[in-house]
């Protein structure tokens, strides 16, 4: 179960990252999303962060489309509760200082939450991949940072995960916490893709 100091990481997570290119606005539902079924799983989850100003109430949701690393961080960084800007420096060579998402990508820099692809070596390419879509792995570890979740071992194991993977730990403690849930064969499934409604 989880306590209370969990829950807004709990509703935050099964939101799972909404795209936003545009500034945050705050309503208390999502009756707007004509795209979201009364009935939705995630439909709770939604709502708070409608409440908490992180997701913006439009028309559509686009609730299966997946989730874009640069969505990721922002949706991250305003959870978060920090300020954000651009550094001095370009870190990425595929994030131009110009972009509305540069200065999310960058402030998770900062905080340690991102740090771009690395080579089959371990060292950084220097790229981030903001255009391509979130890993469940990729999602995991941004969190688990994140929200400073102390490392933790999962009554579960999957079957499909290399707990010696880069992203090994970090998706073993979302297990843990609640965040991460195997499908119905068991499986992470860490290198699919995460959408909007998951």
């Amino acid at each position: 179960m989880f306590n209370n100091m969990y829950q807004p990481l709990k509703n935050f997570v099964r939101t799972s990252m909404i795209a936003l290119a545009t500034l945050m606005l705050w309503i208390p539902q999502v009756s707007a999303f004509s795209d979201v079924p009364s009935n939705a799983y995630y439909k709770t989850a939604l709502e708070w962060a409608v409440d908490e100003g992180i997701v913006e109430n439009r028309a559509l949701f686009y609730p299966g489309i997946p989730l874009k690393r640069t969505e990721l961080a922002k949706m991250t960084l305003m959870a978060m509760q920090v300020p954000v800007e651009p550094l001095s420096y370009r870190p990425f060579s595929d994030v131009p200082g110009n972009s509305w998402y540069t200065a999310y990508v960058e402030t998770g820099l900062l905080f340690g939450v991102f740090t771009g692809y690395t080579n089959e070596n371990g060292n950084p390419t220097g790229r981030f991949g903001p255009v391509n879509p979130t890993t469940r792995a990729d999602a995991a570890k941004t969190l688990m940072v994140a929200f400073g979740m102390s490392d933790k071992i999962c009554d579960t194991t999957f079957p499909d995960v290399d707990y010696g993977a880069w992203y090994g730990i970090s998706l073993d403690s979302a297990c843990y916490y609640g965040v991460l849930q195997g499908d119905a064969r068991g499986r992470a499934r860490p290198s699919e893709n995460v959408n909007r409604a998951e």
